[in-house]
């Protein structure tokens, strides 16, 4: 029995050990902050334990040799992190897009050179 949980313990002490730099990995630069930035240093803090727990998830489909659960794991996992890269694709796709889509060429510029000041100063007499 100690076999069995030697893996699943030296795995959790690993996820431990290394929770800092994860976490710092995790949440990323703290000047962003946007939406994203708040969920990824939210995600930061709690990622110890989610990871904990789906090493005992795993460990526990393992102890109670339920039939199909390690392919249900591993497609779950995998389907979720092709999830996450493609969106992380679509947005910086997007972003590009965005920016060069909506880009003042130095051909306009030259033609028009109060058009970048215009909309500042426009701003600037609002009232706050």
């Amino acid at each position: 029995m100690w076999q069995a949980w030697s893996w699943p313990s030296l795995a959790i002490i690993f996820l431990l050990q290394n929770r800092a730099p994860i976490a710092r990995w995790i949440a990323g630069t703290p000047a962003a902050a946007s939406g994203w930035g708040r969920i990824r240093r939210s995600l930061a803090e709690i990622w110890p334990v989610l990871a904990v727990l789906y090493v005992c998830g795993i460990y526990l489909i393992y102890a109670l040799r339920i039939e199909g659960g390690f392919l249900y794991v591993a497609r779950a996992t995998t389907l979720s992190l092709v999830v996450i890269v493609g969106a992380q694709l679509l947005v910086r796709f997007i972003r590009e897009l965005s920016r060069r889509g909506f880009a003042v060429t130095p051909e306009l510029k030259a033609q028009f050179p109060r058009s970048n000041t215009a909309p500042t100063a426009i701003f600037r007499s609002l009232p706050a």
